[in-house]
């Protein structure tokens, strides 16, 4: 696609400006250890997705060669993390540019737009640290997936095959870094479908996918482990909420004695901290926020530790071996307490206040006047999308219904494996509000036009 020179010259301010931005933050922040930083920082942690550690341990490897201390490369991490982003986001703002003939207004808008999230978590966030300046996965799926869901527009808009393979390879990275993106295989799927009208091929594509990620993530366990497993935190992690679902009613649920006393006392520190206390009495916002605030606490301090102790005690295991056994025996107490009505009923309020706080954050943050907004913005969307739809605005209607999609899809598979912080949720908000901007501008001209 050729350019004029003014449309390349604004493009390399834009490149410019966002460079500028980045070094800045770098400048100011270095680095930043939040409280996961340490499970990726040591790769015999089993319980993390591998490319973050893998990502980690090439800087540490080639410092240590200069026997350069043990954080000097996190200096080099963050550096590449701010440079990674600030290219990212000039990326995707030139090529939604590109794609849908926008001016340099409305191009410096949408750049604005896809600058706030690296900076929400300053305020926003329990981490209080830019993104791209922190020792967390956050810091590359960012940018990984303004990358990613960009090319994937370009193909759905333009038919490029090559756009596809490399969406396809983006998003098996961002499996790789977070399991929670495994749904991206989804959205590839119906974007396959949209251009080629090939269900079996976009499945078999799909299955291929999720298949080749389990295995590139169980070999590095076996390499790192001398396991063949994959994420061992997995279960303990998703299962905080059923636990959270429960009651002391569900103890016969378990016939095994030991089992039954190892969930009543599961059980009995739930109820004593007070984490079930009115927690479906005052709305899904507030069932939501309040399961939020119990997840970890219940992982980190009740079940992962009880059923680890227990498995360790009862299988003679320790290390790997015991994760491996305390993840199964909280996928069996997971699977047992969803026999129950009443752990599926409270469950299904749980996710559902997930789901509700996870829209809301988005897309701006739970706020009362906020959460007003944040519906209002849904509305709009899906508004214009129909417009562009009746009116055959096909280019703008696939963007808005793929911007809906991916935001949906992260949403939900969040929401279903952990919680919906703040840090988990923006990835496709500067999509969306871009597609809001992109439709308007596009009605506005048909209308005019007509």
């Amino acid at each position: 696609m050729s350019i004029s020179k003014a449309d390349s010259k604004f493009e390399k301010i834009i490149l410019i400006l966002s460079l500028i931005i980045f070094a800045l933050t770098f400048m100011i922040y270095k680095y930043r250890l939040v409280p996961d930083s340490g499970g990726y920082i040591v790769m015999s942690a089993a319980g993390r997705e591998p490319l973050y550690p893998f990502f980690l341990f090439i800087f540490r490897s080639i410092f240590n060669l200069f026997n350069a201390g043990d954080d000097a490369y996190f200096y080099a991490v963050s550096i590449v993390q701010n440079l990674l982003v600030a290219y990212a986001i000039y990326f995707a703002v030139i090529n939604l540019r590109r794609l849908f003939k926008l001016n340099n207004f409305i191009s410096s808008l949408i750049f604005l737009i896809f600058l706030a999230p690296s900076f929400f978590t300053i305020i926003f966030s329990l981490t209080g640290v830019v993104m791209s300046c922190s020792i967390g996965t956050e810091a590359l799926t960012l940018p990984l997936y303004y990358i990613y869901f960009t090319i994937l527009i370009k193909f759905i808009l333009e038919h490029d095959i090559k756009d596809y393979i490399k969406a396809i390879i983006i998003s098996m990275l961002l499996a790789l870094t977070r399991g929670q993106m495994l749904m991206l295989f989804i959205i590839n799927f119906f974007a396959f479908i949209a251009v080629n009208k090939k269900f079996v091929r976009a499945l078999l594509i799909m299955l291929a996918c999720f298949a080749l990620t389990a295995l590139i993530s169980r070999c590095y366990y076996y390499i790192t482990q001398g396991y063949f497993i994959g994420n061992t935190y997995g279960p303990i992690t998703s299962s905080s909420g059923v636990f959270l679902a429960g009651s002391k009613d569900e103890a016969d649920l378990f016939e095994d004695e030991s089992l039954r006393e190892l969930y009543i006392k599961i059980n009995d520190e739930i109820e004593a901290k007070g984490y079930r206390e009115n927690l479906y009495d005052k709305g899904i916002l507030n069932t939501g926020d309040k399961a939020e605030a119990a997840h970890d606490q219940v992982k980190f301090y009740i079940t992962g530790p009880l059923i680890h102790k227990y498995a360790a005690e009862t299988k003679d295991v320790k290390g790997v071996a015991a994760e491996i056994e305390r993840d199964k025996i909280a996928s069996f107490m997971m699977r047992k307490l969803l026999t129950s009505q009443n752990v599926i009923k409270n469950y299904i309020k749980i996710y559902i206040g997930y789901l509700a706080v996870g829209f809301i954050r988005s897309v701006a943050f739970v706020h009362p006047v906020l959460n007003l907004y944040a519906a209002l913005v849904y509305i709009i969307a899906l508004i214009l999308f129909l417009i562009c739809v009746i009116k055959r605005l096909k280019r703008e209607a696939l963007f808005m219904f793929f911007a809906l999609l991916a935001l949906t899809g992260v949403v939900s598979s969040v929401s279903l494996v952990i919680m919906p912080l703040s840090r988990y949720m923006i990835y496709s908000l500067p999509f969306l509000y871009a597609a809001i901007i992109i439709c308007l501008i596009k009605i506005f001209y048909d209308y005019k036009g007509a």
